[in-house]
C-alpha cells in the first residue's frame, strides 16, 4: 500500500469512528459532517449544499445538466453554490467528509491569496470536480483527526479547513473557482444570486430585478445562470422547492399542504402534480415511502 493509499485509509478510519451508522453526521468541527453510506443505491435527486466534499472509500456517481461525474477515493467535489442534482452510491461502503461553505468562505480566502492573470473563458458549471493533491490530502488527514475532539475540533478546525480550500483554489479548477468567488466579477454576481433564490425559495422570482443586480441584460442572465446551474432561474427554483417539501415531509412530518405551503406554492393542485412528476409518485405516498426506507 502506498502513501496515498494510506493516507485514505487513516481518513476513512476517521470518518468511521463519527459515523457509526449510515447518513449525514455531524462533528466537532464546525460546519464539518461524516457522510456513511453502508449500501448501493439507486440514483435519487438531491438538494447538493455549497461544500467542499472528499471521497475516502467507496464510489459515488453524480449528474448535474447531463455530465456525469465518478467520484472514487481520492476525489474531491466543491460546489460554492447550492445546486439540485442526481446522484446514487455506486460501490459500498462509502465514507466521506463534508465541509460545508458560507456564502463568503471561499472569497474570504480569494481575497488574500495573491493576484495573478488567469485566462479569461466564460462562466463554468458550478460543479468542480478534481483529485486531491498530496498537500491537501495531508490536511484532510489532520482534520479527520480532530473530528472527535471538541476543544481541538473548535481551535485547530477552522486552520485545517482553510488549508483545504487554499490548496483546492491553487489546484487545476482554481482559476474558475476564483472566477465565480471573486468580489465584484459577473460570475460572483451570478453566484450572489443563486444564493439569494436558496435561500429565498417561497419569494416569486423577478427576473428583471434579478437581471438588473446582475447588470446584464435579461437573455444573457438567463445564459450565465444556466451555465452555472444547468437549468433556469425558474427551474432552478422548482426543483429546490420540491426538494425541500419533501425534506419537510420525510424529516419534520409535515403534511403535503402544508409543505407547499412553506416553499411558496399557491396551489395544492399545482404542488401535486409537479411533485408526482419530479419524484414519481404522489406527495404524501412519497414520503411516507421514504420515511420507512429510512427507519
Amino acid at each position: 500500500m502506498n502513501s496515498r493509499d494510506q493516507a485514505l485509509e487513516h481518513l476513512a478510519a476517521a470518518i468511521q469512528a463519527v459515523a457509526v451508522h449510515d447518513g449525514v453526521l455531524e462533528t466537532s468541527v464546525r460546519g464539518t459532517a461524516c457522510v456513511r453510506h453502508s449500501a448501493t443505491s439507486t440514483p435519487q435527486d438531491r438538494r447538493w449544499r455549497a461544500s467542499l466534499a472528499i471521497v475516502a472509500r467507496g464510489t459515488k456517481e453524480l449528474v448535474l445538466g447531463g455530465t456525469r461525474h465518478v467520484l472514487t477515493p481520492g476525489s474531491y467535489t466543491l460546489t460554492p453554490v447550492p445546486l439540485p442534482l442526481t446522484s446514487r452510491i455506486a460501490e459500498a461502503p462509502f465514507l466521506c467528509v463534508l465541509v460545508g461553505l458560507e456564502p463568503m468562505a471561499l472569497s474570504r480566502v480569494v481575497a488574500e491569496m495573491d493576484d495573478r492573470d488567469e485566462p479569461s473563458e466564460g462562466l463554468r458549471q458550478g460543479l468542480f470536480v478534481g483529485r486531491v493533491c498530496e498537500r491537501m490530502l495531508d490536511a484532510a488527514v489532520r482534520m479527520g483527526e480532530l473530528l472527535e475532539s471538541r476543544e481541538a475540533g473548535a481551535v485547530l478546525g477552522p486552520g485545517c479547513i482553510r488549508e483545504l480550500l487554499f490548496h483546492v483554489l491553487r489546484g487545476s479548477n482554481g482559476p474558475a473557482l476564483r472566477r465565480l468567488v471573486r468580489a465584484g466579477s459577473e460570475a460572483h454576481r451570478i453566484c450572489r444570486i443563486v444564493h439569494r433564490i436558496e435561500t429565498q425559495l417561497a419569494d416569486e422570482l423577478d427576473i428583471e430585478a434579478l437581471a438588473a443586480d446582475a447588470r446584464v441584460s435579461r437573455t444573457v442572465f438567463f445564459e450565465q445562470f444556466k451555465r452555472v446551474t444547468s437549468l433556469s432561474p425558474g427551474q432552478y427554483q422548482k426543483r429546490l422547492r420540491l426538494l425541500e417539501a419533501q425534506r419537510l415531509m420525510v424529516e419534520e412530518r409535515t403534511t403535503a399542504e402544508d409543505a407547499a405551503f412553506r416553499v411558496g406554492y399557491g396551489s395544492p393542485s399545482q404542488f401535486s402534480r409537479e411533485y408526482a412528476r419530479m419524484f414519481g409518485e404522489p406527495p404524501q405516498r412519497n414520503a411516507t415511502r421514504l420515511r420507512g426506507a429510512s427507519s
